[in-house]
């Protein structure tokens, strides 16, 4: 399957408590990239948050806008992940899509900071988060299934 353009953008995301290794948290967060951030141009926003409860947090964030880039990294990631989380993935497309044609997962962030890092999807708790807006016309939910359906189903 040729797709000229799958999504209009990524944004991808992690939380990091205080108590957790920001370095390491951060060096995972960096290697599911397929290429050097800063090479690509591509900002890294880092921003601290506090908690109601006053506990500080730092959010990394990433936002891959360009057809090519965008179109390497989720290739990199379905390529990481195992053939039973890519048929979860399309059997929980209509709660993984909202109304606004985003399609959003989660990658386990204790995985991926393994000594052999293993991509996995994953429904809560620490995680990579991606945010990935659809590019389907008309902009619909049932549209935007349909297209992830398909390149999730090339791709397995």
């Amino acid at each position: 399957m040729v797709v000229n353009k799958l999504f209009h953008n990524v944004h991808a995301s992690v939380f990091i408590k205080e108590e957790e290794d920001y370095d390491a948290i951060k060096a995972g967060f960096l290697k599911i990239f397929p290429w050097n951030l800063r090479d690509a141009k591509i900002l890294l926003m880092e921003k601290s948050v506090s908690t109601f409860n006053e506990r500080k947090i730092s959010i990394l964030e990433v936002t891959v806008e360009r057809n090519r880039q965008i179109n390497e990294l989720i290739a990199h990631i379905l390529s990481k992940l195992s053939h039973s989380n890519i048929m979860m993935l399309l059997e929980q497309l209509p709660t993984r899509v909202d109304d606004d044609g985003n399609f959003f997962f989660r990658l386990s962030k204790s995985r991926i900071l393994q000594e052999k890092p293993e991509y996995m999807i994953v429904d809560d708790g620490d995680c990579y988060h991606f945010k990935c807006h659809v590019a389907s016309f008309p902009q619909s939910k049932e549209n935007s299934i349909k297209i992830v359906q398909e390149y999730l189903s090339s791709s397995n």
